[in-house]
């Protein structure tokens, strides 16, 4: 599948599809099916390598079983929203567990998030830390190693294949554009910038130009749960099987409501979609979307402004491709989708990423056949742009 960022330059956004259900150990990234993913940079190799290396230092020297601070529950704690939901899954009903999320539910992606006193002391406090990874953490550094050095550290992301961030990905033929070779030029990545408290929905690049929004893909989300399901059976292995089940039941779930989306998109004559940013990428992968342009990506001003001179090449590119909807995040300001859908005509839909919502375990399923309804709407008008 490719994702064009304007009508100058053709980006490939890989149909790189996550593990789906069957087999409890989520496939490595060479099991996956669908095409590799794009070389990037060997900077990105490394730092997610680095990264790895981190988290697992956390762990070092401790036994399998966490302790529990003098008989009390095991303290399992979540890094995000989204982690926090599946987790609560895999947990649900067992005893002795004591599930709590660092950031707050409603913050969405932590772009630009400092750790406050009060969320140290959290990682201080914990038995066990799920984080979901692919660079969506890396405003913890080095933190959970001072804070917890015994901390068990469970990886939900671990063997999904990454798919590169937009902005990334137009780093490289940036380069290529001005005579460097895409094998022997590595792009360095900007590190996070700081923002106030009004851009905590903004969403990003994980480490070193990975896109992290992997749990929007429900192929992704089930091998999360496996992966979390399987740590919290290794650090609990007398809970192992009841954490299994939950999650198999919690998979069945997902894998029927992915059926559901396959269907939607499958019978709908226009699968081309216009969308907000990278966030939908491993959906829209997943699922089988044509997404022909990105209205903030690499050209968009961190605050999701977007300049004249990209509006103009988006509705070019819209009017040329015509796609069936525009999808952009409710987190965000609409003003640049809803502008860029009355001069095309293509209507414009919300979409929702579910990195922020009610903290419970129906909360994934709930926001994603909201979503289900919303694509069905939007691929059932056929969409199309108006000339001009």
């Amino acid at each position: 599948m490719e994702t064009r960022l304007d009508s100058k330059r053709q980006v490939r956004m890989t149909r790189s599809v996550p593990p789906t259900a069957g087999g409890w150990k989520a496939a490595r990234a060479s099991d996956a099916p669908g095409p590799a993913v794009r070389p990037v940079a060997r900077a990105a190799a490394k730092a997610i390598a680095a990264a790895c290396i981190v988290l697992a230092a956390c762990s070092c020297g401790q036994s399998d079983k966490p302790a529990s601070g003098g008989g009390g529950p095991v303290k399992v704690l979540c890094s995000v929203f989204p982690v926090y939901v599946f987790a609560a899954n895999v947990v649900e009903g067992v005893p002795g567990i004591e599930l709590s999320c660092l950031l707050p539910s409603g913050l969405g992606c932590p772009h630009g998030h400092s750790l406050s006193p009060g969320e140290m002391r959290k990682i201080a406090e914990a038995d066990v830390f799920i984080v979901h990874g692919l660079g969506l953490e890396d405003f913890l550094g080095d933190s959970v190693r001072k804070a917890n050095p015994r901390v068990k550290i469970i990886v939900a992301s671990e063997g999904i294949k990454p798919i590169p961030s937009s902005a990334e990905e137009h780093e490289g033929q940036e380069g290529e554009e001005h005579g460097e070779s895409a094998g022997g030029h590595e792009h360095e990545s900007h590190e996070g910038h700081e923002h106030g408290e009004e851009d905590h929905h903004h969403h990003h690049r994980g480490s070193k130009g990975w896109n992290p929004h992997a749990w929007v893909s429900l192929s992704a989300a089930q091998a999360e749960v496996r992966n979390i399901a399987e740590g919290l059976g290794a650090a609990m292995p007398e809970r192992r099987e009841m954490f299994r089940k939950n999650a198999e039941a919690y998979c069945a779930k997902l894998a029927a409501l992915r059926g559901e989306f396959l269907s939607a998109a499958a019978s709908a004559s226009n699968r081309k979609v216009v969308a907000a940013h990278d966030a939908f990428a491993y959906f829209a992968a997943d699922i089988g979307l044509d997404v022909v342009a990105l209205i903030e990506g690499a050209h968009g001003a961190e605050d999701g402004s977007v300049s004249a001179g990209r509006m103009i090449e988006i509705v070019e590119l819209i009017r040329r491709e015509k796609p069936a909807a525009i999808f952009h995040d409710p987190g965000q300001s609409r003003k640049a989708a809803e502008t860029i859908g009355k001069e095309t005509g293509v209507p414009v839909y919300s979409l929702d990423p579910v990195a922020s919502g009610k903290p419970a375990p129906g909360a994934y399923e709930e926001a994603m056949r909201k979503n289900l309804g919303t694509l069905k709407a939007a691929l059932a008008s056929g969409g199309g742009s108006r000339g001009g």
